[in-house]
């Protein structure tokens, strides 16, 4: 787990770092290529609630061993009056982001989020899960819906601890249930090989779902 946390975003493709302006029309079944919705402990949020949101794909890629690759999604959250951002993060240990990544339920390594709920930002409530953690701390996997060469969908379904302020510190709240769906259009999505393997990630800017 430490490797990807060190090795993530590494080999992001430089190109991807620009995220995308321009506005689109909406896709099949009226999702937009650039969307999602995500529920935490019972609580919806879609696209832009607070101000213009964007959502980030990236892997990395370990020289030493496979074991060490790995993909992950951000949600970025705008918040009202503020630079600060709410952010989900979830990260896939053992597997690089590309056009090969077969559709498919992947089991999260490492997961946290702060309010998507509320207007401002703060730290708390705080949702994460770290499968290192050991038992009774949650269990969350991505599934890769579809990885086309229209677009890339996936869900973040599962359970994870939320933390609560006390005083000066945090305190554990209980499990609460987590589910995600994003959908990035393909012309988002910058790829390149590195080592004779092929890896990728892309960013662009919400539209209404």
């Amino acid at each position: 787990m430490k490797a990807i946390k060190n090795t993530l975003g590494l080999y992001l493709v430089a190109a991807a770092l620009a995220s995308c302006s321009t506005k689109e029309s909406p896709g099949p079944g009226g999702a937009s290529e650039c969307s999602y919705k995500v529920t935490i402990d019972g609580e919806t949020t879609l696209p832009n609630r607070f101000g213009q949101d964007k959502i980030v794909i990236t892997t990395s890629m370990a020289a030493e061993s496979s074991a060490d690759e790995g993909f992950g999604i951000r949600i970025a959250q705008a918040k009202k009056n503020t630079k600060n951002e709410a952010v989900l993060d979830a990260i896939v240990h053992g597997h690089s982001f590309s056009t090969k990544l077969a559709e498919g339920t992947y089991p999260v390594e490492f997961f946290g989020a702060t309010s998507f709920a509320t207007p401002g930002s703060s730290l708390f409530p705080l949702y994460g899960f770290d499968r290192n953690d050991g038992h009774n701390k949650g269990d969350l996997t991505i599934t890769v819906v579809e990885n086309s060469g229209q677009r890339i969908r996936m869900k973040v379904s599962g359970k994870v601890m939320k933390q609560i302020e006390v005083g000066d510190g945090a305190q554990e709240a209980g499990l609460v249930p987590v589910e995600a769906e994003i959908t990035v259009g393909r012309k988002y999505y910058v790829e390149t090989g590195i080592n004779g393997a092929l890896a990728g990630g892309g960013v662009c800017d919400c539209r209404e779902q």
